[in-house]
């Protein structure tokens, strides 16, 4: 689908974007509802046209869902459908986002910001968007089968004898002394978008205890061991960094009122049960299919999971239920007046519904029955000066607690630490192993490991090169590497982003160890750098 854009569309819907993302309190739900509805042809050149295609040829098509695709972009390419087709996309999107103006400012933003789930959540298929501010007789009292709280409770004797306990701290930079607090450094994170005026960084702990039990090391493999192993394309899925396999007692000292059960992003696949990743059964169908044609081609595909923002763990039952556990423990510290908003208050967002409020005993129940984009309203709704200034426990603190020590902020679309086989040809095991996705891949094997993060651009060379050379300003003497947003979601929402395991990708990949372990990690990424540049320039394709 690349190409179907110019740059300068690029840019201008950018602009939008950031307009809705930075300026929300001025934006009208019709305005983000238009923005959604037509302006989201930016989306279309990172998704797989058939899977467009098909559903709007489907028996019943759902146009709001086709139009958040960017459906209205592509719908002309194919023969029988045409501009009729292209018009009831947009009135379809249109009418379904002016039902639902807080979920649509939510998809506003989340679509500026490069994360499509907030998206895809509103506009998926299954019926209309769910509103947040639905009537408080409407919020659930049950939790769901397979909750990450119940998953503790549900634990063996054994399982919680064999489990180890761990307590961790952030190692950040302690507040100075003497010098301020205004503008000091050590109270903002990367893991949180406003100055931590609680408790501060340095201070961040989390204690728990890990399931050693249920979990296998990962094979180490260089990349000439993948290639020996008879693999011969790399793809890369974007996962959140939480960790998994781990259970959450205590967030700064505080003990919850019910340990969390944690069940990972990268590390999923650490497990006994030869189970690969998570994610919802729509996307993993359409990355199914791509996979088996290398297999019917007598290939052998390896998938990585690749790093997303410090906040990609929203989205993840656990992480936000670690937050209503934390909100919990912590009431009589809180303002009961405090409403969470999604923007501002003139426009009536309150993200809870009327009649409920953020100390209310519903609300464990009612976190745990949102979906994920949701779910990452929530979270992003508390990470505000409101909240903090209303006594509501730090967000960051949250997701750093959530958040695997290896991977604690790394560049996006780092990739490498974890990688497996999957099981292809009718895979897919549903159920509620995950609390947070419908569907999860099985794994041929072991999991294994490269070793650390590794660049995006050294893994996904082919891949990255053109796109880091459109995000280089003109003029630059130097590449912006990067990922940008829109890099992100590519890999993100196209199954057929993929790297030949080929001799020279070996080359690179073990020239990067040896550079790594010689001259240190900066030495190693600029080797990269030249590497990608070469090969591309080598191909005679750029």
């Amino acid at each position: 689908m690349v190409g179907l854009l110019s740059p300068g569309d690029y840019a201008g819907y950018a602009e939008e974007g950031r307009r809705l993302a930075v300026d929300v309190p001025n934006v009208t739900p019709m305005d983000a509802a238009r923005f959604i509805a037509e302006a989201t042809p930016i989306i279309g050149d990172a998704l797989a046209a058939k899977e467009i295609y098909d559903e709007a040829t489907s028996e019943n098509p759902n146009w709001a869902l086709v139009g958040a695709l960017g459906g209205a972009a592509v719908l002309g390419l194919f023969p029988g459908i045409g501009d009729a087709a292209a018009k009831a996309v947009k009135s379809g999107a249109r009418a379904a986002l002016d039902q639902a103006p807080s979920d649509v400012i939510y998809a506003g933003k989340s679509l500026a910001e490069g994360d499509m789930r907030g998206v895809l959540d509103a506009f998926g298929k299954g019926g209309e968007a769910q509103s947040l501010s639905a009537a408080s007789s409407n919020v659930p009292r049950q939790m769901p089968a397979g909750n990450v709280l119940d998953a503790v409770d549900r634990l063996t004797p054994d399982q919680i004898a064999a489990a180890v306990p761990f307590t961790r701290e952030s190692g950040f930079a302690a507040p100075r002394q003497g010098g301020g607090r205004a503008k000091d450094p050590a109270l903002y994170s990367n893991f949180a978008k406003t100055k931590q005026t609680g408790v501060a960084p340095s201070d961040w702990s989390v204690s728990g205890r890990r399931l050693e039990s249920e979990v296998a090391p990962p094979k180490s493999m260089s990349a000439e061991d993948i290639q020996k192993a008879g693999f011969t394309d790399l793809f890369g899925f974007v996962a959140d960094s939480t960790v998994g396999d781990t259970i959450i007692d205590e967030v700064n000292n505080v003990r919850l009122p019910r340990s969390v059960m944690q069940q990972g992003g990268h590390n999923f696949g650490d497990n006994i049960d030869s189970r690969g990743f998570a994610s919802e059964g729509r996307a993993l169908k359409t990355k199914e299919k791509v996979w088996d044609s290398v297999v019917q081609e007598d290939g052998k595909p390896l998938v990585t999971p690749m790093t997303m923002g410090t906040a990609g763990g929203d989205f993840s039952m656990h992480q936000t239920m670690t937050m209503g556990q934390l909100i919990g423990a912590m009431a009589d510290q809180i303002d009961p007046n405090f409403v969470p908003l999604r923007g501002a208050a003139k426009n009536n967002n309150r993200f809870l519904p009327e009649g409920m409020g953020l100390l209310s005993p519903e609300l464990p129940a009612y976190l745990a029955n949102l979906k994920g984009g949701e779910r990452a309203a929530f979270m992003k709704s508390l990470d505000t000066k409101a909240a903090q200034d209303a006594g509501v426990p730090s967000v960051g603190s949250v997701r750093w607690a959530a958040t695997d020590p290896n991977l604690i902020d790394p560049p996006a679309l780092s990739s490498g630490y974890r990688a497996f086989e999957p099981q292809t040809g009718d895979f897919f095991e549903y159920g509620n192993r995950h609390a947070s996705y419908d569907a999860i891949i099985p794994r041929i094997g072991e999991n294994m490991t490269m070793g650390g993060l590794r660049p995006w651009y050294l893994q996904f060379p082919d891949a990255a090169y053109p796109k880091i050379v459109d995000s280089t300003p003109f003029g630059s003497n130097t590449l912006k590497v990067e990922a940008m947003p829109k890099d992100i979601r590519g890999f993100q929402m196209n199954p057929n982003m993929r790297q030949a395991i080929d001799d020279q990708w070996v080359e690179m990949n073990m020239m990067y160890d040896e550079i790594l372990q010689t001259q240190g990690k900066e030495a190693a990424d600029m080797y990269a750098v030249d590497a990608m540049s070469n090969r591309a320039l080598m191909s005679g394709n750029y």
